[in-house]
């Protein structure tokens, strides 16, 4: 087995993923082209008038050559839903801008409520999170870091393996239909910093104190503080079944308990695994985090003004300019921007255990979330997947002959032939990954920089053939980045 073969990691995503063309963005215009030449036909036969079909003929331009436009810097995709159309509907349903006094929750969250089952009176409390718009729970685990600094390939790979095998485990058993990973990267306070030194170092002079003063100084500006959450997200169907079968009737406590109980089955999952949970969030903590990530100024275990978990959000807009969420804390103004690497943006090559390593090592100039979602697949779904993307990309090979390409039909073709070995000999997960990135900053100007940094990271150092921001629709793509397991499809 070759080297490149050990190293990589075993997700259906960027390689063996086929173009679709049938979107959801097609799907509306199609059904906008569709409803808009029947309004023109009754037009026309109530006045007897081609020219008053004018309106329809130029909508109907715009929806076909609307998304093939590019912007004058070239990089970003003109769609409608990041163009005037879909400015103007989230003006319209106020999705751009949020006021806690008026409703409890932002509205693509659409309806939800927080449950707080515990083992027993008195013990710590849960957060589960039922999402009765989309018929799922979700609960959140604080994770502790492996603390093992810096590694050899071969223990990353150990570690891959592992994580290949808990993903696998959670598809098999049907009860987790998502698990996202989200690592905080903070930057460290000086003032915080030094306040440390100065209470732990009993060195007051000489040749070591400078020293001690010198790292002092310098900590700060390339040290990070590193948080991780694990969220899981369990169909609502599924704990019902589970009821049933323990001859139980669905209501709210009962079905609080339930995930309550396989939340701790899960976490002996995860604990096998290798990785270190430290616990379940409670409603508070939750809370905590959500203001946390709207307001960067709050530490997420700062539990000071936070009674539940709604009271975690705040009032937020969108900026004039369309690249930034803007909220206002105690110390002034935050800037915020969600971007993601869509599937078909993943990099034309095996994704090693470290692949994430650019973008979440060297965030220590902005507040940076990496959040990374995996939509669990069965092992004999995750196959016809393979063997379907294995095909097609064969056939376009085919029919290319003769031509030049970029060989990505033949990449795809040998990343679907690793998938079916991966899946069916070596007992590799089956997901679709999505890669969702948030960064905050105190200004604008700041804001683009971060920015910057964030595309070289995942362009140039990752390698991803693709990254966008949500421009225009930061806050309703701010919500995926909530500790929800939301915005990924199933």
């Amino acid at each position: 087995m070759s080297e490149v073969n050990q190293a990589r990691e075993y997700f259906l995503g960027g390689g063996v993923s086929s173009r679709v063309n049938w979107t959801r963005g097609f799907l509306i215009r199609m059904a906008l082209i569709g409803a808009t030449t029947i309004g023109m036909i009754v037009v026309m036969s109530m006045t007897q008038s081609v020219w008053a079909t004018l309106p329809g003929v130029i909508f109907i331009a715009l929806l076909f050559f609307l998304p093939q436009l590019r912007t004058a810097a070239g990089d970003l995709r003109v769609d409608i839903a990041h163009g005037w159309l879909q400015r103007l509907a989230l003006k319209v349903i106020r999705w751009s801008e949020f006021d806690p006094s008026a409703e409890s929750v932002p509205a693509p969250l659409g309806k939800i409520a927080c449950l707080a089952p515990s083992a027993a009176p008195g013990k710590p409390e849960l957060a589960v999170i039922e999402h009765e718009s989309d018929q799922y729970f979700s609960v959140v685990l604080r994770l502790d870091g492996l603390s093992t600094g810096i590694v050899s390939a071969g223990e990353d790979d150990f570690h891959a393996d592992k994580f290949g095998a808990l993903l696998r485990n959670l598809a098999e058993g049907g009860v987790v239909s998502q698990v996202d990973f989200a690592v905080r990267v903070a930057p460290c306070e000086p003032d915080d910093h030094d306040a440390w030194v100065s209470e732990h170092a009993a060195v007051k002079s000489g040749v070591l104190a400078n020293v001690l003063g010198d790292l002092s100084r310098m900590i700060p500006r390339i040290g990070c503080e590193y948080l991780i959450w694990m969220v899981l997200r369990i169909p609502t169907e599924k704990v019902k079944e589970r009821l049933a079968d323990e001859g139980l009737r669905p209501t709210t406590e009962a079905l609080a308990e339930a995930v309550f109980d396989l939340t701790g089955e899960i976490t002996q999952l995860v604990e096998n695994a290798g990785l270190r949970p430290r616990f379940g969030v409670p409603p508070a903590s939750l809370g905590a985090l959500i203001r946390h990530l709207y307001l960067p100024e709050y530490h997420p275990d700062e539990l000071q003004g936070i009674t539940n978990a709604w009271s975690g959000f705040v009032p937020y807009k969108l900026d004039p300019t369309g690249r930034a969420l803007v909220t206002t804390g105690a110390s002034g103004k935050w800037f915020h921007s969600v971007g993601e690497i869509p599937r078909e943006g993943w990099p034309a090559h095996a994704v090693t255990a470290d692949w994430l390593d650019p973008l979440v090592v060297g965030g220590e100039d902005e507040y940076r979330l990496v959040l990374a979602q995996f939509p669990l697949i069965r092992a004999k779904k995750a196959i016809r997947r393979a063997q379907a993307a294995t095909a097609a990309a064969l056939a376009n090979e085919k029919g290319q002959a003769g031509s030049v390409s970029d060989g990505s039909d033949a990449y795809k073709a040998e990343a679907g032939t690793w998938m079916l070995e991966d899946i069916s000999v070596k007992g590799a997960s089956g997901v679709t990954p999505v890669l969702r990135v948030l960064v905050s900053e105190t200004s604008m100007r700041n804001l683009r920089e971060a920015r910057t940094r964030v595309e070289d990271a995942i362009t140039a150092a990752m390698g991803a053939k693709e990254f966008s921001w949500a421009d225009y629709d930061h806050a309703r793509h701010f919500v995926t980045m909530l500790p929800m397991a939301r915005g990924a499809k199933q």
